[in-house]
């Protein structure tokens, strides 16, 4: 009773920090405030609350904190779910998810049709626009549905596996869930309330964790792994509702949609092909080496990567309404985003060069070791991983700027890069596969996307290096202390690979804080960690 008590006074806190108040010099009110006379839902020319500038700094830091500390609770949890998944599970089961994977993932950005970034970017939207945007969404979520289901057999006689048929259509049937909770979300994100995106970060988590080792536990086998993401999509679509505020007026003919859409429509399009550059090795390495290969790739990408990626969402969610609320403003939109990206490889750099360097003990401690053919995925994938946030955030400027149209060129040559190398080194195995595709996106890709994001804006390609080179000075030294460190603290268990992460980031604070620029950046950084320890 007592417990219940608890979960409803922190449910009645957080909705009362997502009610938006009245700022000093706040343009417009709530649009879920104004009702019209018959009481049946907002007015569709009510404008969405707009932040006042005073806030933009304050919530900013307020919500990266607040991000940050969520991702990290999300991090500790999942990979404590992948160790309990890893043992209860064998990688074919992993394989067989994979299989569907890229096919469910590809379905999910049209789905999205870039919602979330056209309500972000926009300086202002109205009720209307955003009601037609949700039933839009909705809708296609529903039509996707009903084509992944007709095509699931085809998946199946492409992998001449016909479990995946079955994996498919639940998956697919997720897209339809996905649309009642997109609008929601991106109207948080537009709105800076990182406090609710990091709550149902956490709650879908544990909620996915406990649903998936349970699963296991039962004796389930791959399925655990379907209904971790049918308890995600559930979780994530009762919490985004309760905690908005916001709903949608009944479907009508909106004016201002269309150019909503097509912007939507080139943020689809960019993710699209650049998912390609992802996701199509899952497809060419299962039809190639069959699912225990392919397990072992996946997992090595995904124990890798996905931490990476958490790491450095709290930044994506503060980058794109900050730096589109800057567009008019050169010097603070570029020391924004300079400022942002160093806190991010300040965040990832270190525990990137860890995770490689402790590669060897690292894998099978967390896996099992039965995993210690991943290893080689691993290490590789970590190589490509140094250069993930960098390229990440040129998505950041391509969107605040209302460029995805370059984005989408830039993206679709990066795929093509990235297919050529992967089907150059797929003949001599799936490890020279992943090799040859991150040494290529290192070598060529990755100048081509940096000057080409550059050509154009307040952020020029001199102001890209002069934010990185701290970075790259600070990351050699770790990784050479590293190297010499590994044999010893190796043999040390849990305590050594803790002494090494600590290693990693003591070494890389010192060289960077050694660095002008890394100087001035540090003390930059100071209120978001003074914040996060509150």
């Amino acid at each position: 009773m007592r417990l219940a008590c608890h979960c409803d006074r922190l449910f009645a806190a957080l909705r009362e920090h997502n009610r938006p108040r009245q700022q000093p010099g706040e343009r417009v009110r709530m649009a879920e405030a104004k009702w019209d006379r018959h009481g049946d839902g907002p007015q569709d020319d009510a404008p969405v609350v707009d932040v006042d500038r005073s806030e933009w700094r304050r919530r900013s830091v307020h919500g990266a904190a607040a991000s940050m500390v969520s991702q990290g609770i999300r991090l500790v949890v999942q990979t404590g779910t992948q160790v309990m998944l890893a043992r209860l599970l064998t990688p074919s089961a992993f394989g067989l998810v994979a299989m569907a994977a890229p096919v469910i993932g590809f379905a999910q950005l049209f789905g999205r049709l870039g919602l979330l970034e056209a309500v972000v970017q926009r300086p202002k939207i109205s009720q209307a626009e955003l009601s037609g945007l949700f039933w839009i969404n909705v809708g296609a979520g529903a039509v996707l549905a009903a084509l992944l289901f007709a095509a699931s057999p085809l998946v199946a006689w492409v992998y001449a596996e016909p479990r995946t048929a079955t994996i498919t259509q639940c998956l697919g049937g997720l897209l339809i869930v996905g649309g009642f909770s997109a609008l929601p979300m991106a109207l948080m994100n537009r709105r800076l309330r990182f406090v609710s995106l990091a709550a149902i970060d956490v709650g879908s988590a544990v909620v996915t964790a406990a649903v998936g080792i349970g699963a296991a536990l039962a004796g389930w086998g791959y399925w655990s792994l379907v209904w971790m993401q049918i308890a995600n999509a559930f979780v994530t679509l009762t919490m985004s509702w309760w905690f908005a505020g916001w709903r949608p007026s009944w479907p009508r003919r909106v004016a201002g949609i269309a150019s909503l859409l097509r912007f939507g429509s080139q943020v689809t399009a960019s993710s699209l092909v650049l998912s390609l550059s992802y996701t199509l090795d899952d497809v060419l390495v299962g039809m190639a080496w069959g699912t225990v290969p392919l397990g072992l790739y996946d997992r090595g990408f995904r124990l890798m990567l996905r931490p990476v990626m958490q790491i450095a969402t709290p930044f994506q969610r503060v980058a794109v309404p900050l730096l589109s609320r800057l567009q008019g403003e050169p010097d603070g939109y570029r020391a924004a985003y300079t400022r942002l990206l160093q806190a991010v490889l300040f965040a990832t750099t270190p525990v990137i060069l860890f995770a490689i360097c402790m590669a060897h003990r690292l894998v099978p401690l967390v896996l099992g070791q039965r995993w210690d053919a991943a290893v080689p995925f691993f290490v590789w994938f970590g190589l490509g991983a140094l250069l993930t946030p960098v390229n990440a955030s040129t998505n950041w400027l391509f969107i605040s700027q209302n460029r995805t149209h370059h984005e989408v060129r830039w993206n679709a040559i990066g795929a093509t890069i990235s297919l050529l190398a992967l089907l150059s080194g797929l003949p001599w195995g799936a490890t020279s596969a992943a090799a040859t595709k991150v040494t290529v996106g290192a070598l060529l890709w990755t100048p081509l996307l940096w000057r080409a994001v550059t050509r154009e804006g307040p952020v020029r390609l001199t102001h890209l290096v002069r934010a990185l080179y701290p970075t790259a000075l600070a990351g050699t030294a770790v990784a050479v202390a590293l190297s010499v460190t590994a044999p010893l603290l190796a043999r040390q268990g849990l305590v050594g690979l803790a002494g090494a992460l600590a290693l990693s980031y003591a070494v890389y604070a010192l060289c960077y804080a050694c660095v002008p620029e890394g100087n001035r950046a540090l003390h930059a950084l100071l209120p978001l960690w003074r914040r996060a320890q509150a």
